[in-house]
């Protein structure tokens, strides 16, 4: 312990957290509403889209973050899922003096039963947008079973078998180190339900465009893979459209009726 008050800390997660939404570029829904939703393991960030003309709860997504925990990588895919009337609800970056990492099985379940309780969101309609090693937690997650998914470059060969009932879809880069040649294709076709882009010239963790690594290259941890790093390449047109097709996936696996194209 630092000595640095709880509330202290907190408040400085909640910051960093706000300051993820409020640097969302200005195309993003005028009307989209932040707030924190309380769960027994604390706070996490809720964004409600414009309130739809039929006044009905929305879907909700929720972003299960890489190993290094939450950060930037989501907020593209986000806007555009609450740009098309679709709730997100994101995990909090840690404090200095948090490591960071994926969210545990406990802190899963709260956030699950806090948006179960929540009025003006219909978490029956549930999609998970999955970035690296948090793909794998969340096909294992049983809480999650059958939840419509999103899997952005998870490495592949170390994913549990496709479920065969389960809507997935599969983004993945043809130069991510994580992966030997052809694993996410074998992969994918393993089960019917799993639908497959390849982005042939992209790296692992092509988001990823925080700080001094926003035009160029950064070293990451490989998913599964403790202690390993590997080299990610910045690439905004590759992003862009990955939040175009996993926007389309969700509206569609929801029934959102929200229009990314």
């Amino acid at each position: 312990m630092d000595g640095m008050p709880r509330r202290r800390r907190r408040s400085g997660r909640v910051a960093a957290a706000l300051a993820l939404v409020l640097a969302a570029p200005a195309s993003s829904a005028a009307e989209e509403r932040a707030s924190f939703l309380p769960t027994p393991v604390g706070p996490v960030l809720l964004v409600l889209p414009a309130e739809g003309a039929d006044g009905r709860p929305s879907p909700v997504v929720l972003a299960q973050p890489d190993a290094p925990g939450p950060d930037g990588r989501s907020r593209p895919y986000l806007d555009r899922l609450n740009a098309g009337g679709v709730a997100t609800v994101e995990f909090l970056p840690a404090a200095d003096d948090e490591a960071p990492a994926a969210a545990p099985v406990d802190t899963l379940a709260a956030v699950l039963a806090a948006l179960a309780a929540e009025p003006r969101v219909d978490a029956s309609r549930l999609g998970v947008l999955a970035f690296g090693a948090g793909g794998r937690a969340a096909l294992r997650e049983p809480a999650l079973a059958g939840v419509p998914t999103v899997l952005l470059y998870p490495g592949c060969a170390r994913l549990p078998p496709p479920p065969g009932d389960r809507p997935l879809l599969l983004l993945h880069g043809g130069v991510d180190r994580a992966d030997p040649p052809g694993a996410c294709a074998r992969w994918a076709a393993a089960a019917p339900t799993v639908r497959r882009h390849e982005y042939i010239h992209a790296t692992y963790a092509w988001d990823f465009s925080d700080g001094p690594w926003a035009d160029g290259l950064a070293l990451l941890p490989s998913p599964g893979e403790a202690g390993r790093r590997i080299w990610a390449r910045a690439d905004p047109a590759t992003t862009g459209d990955a939040a175009l097709r996993a926007a389309d996936f969700l509206f569609a696996a929801l029934d959102a009726g929200g229009a990314a194209r």
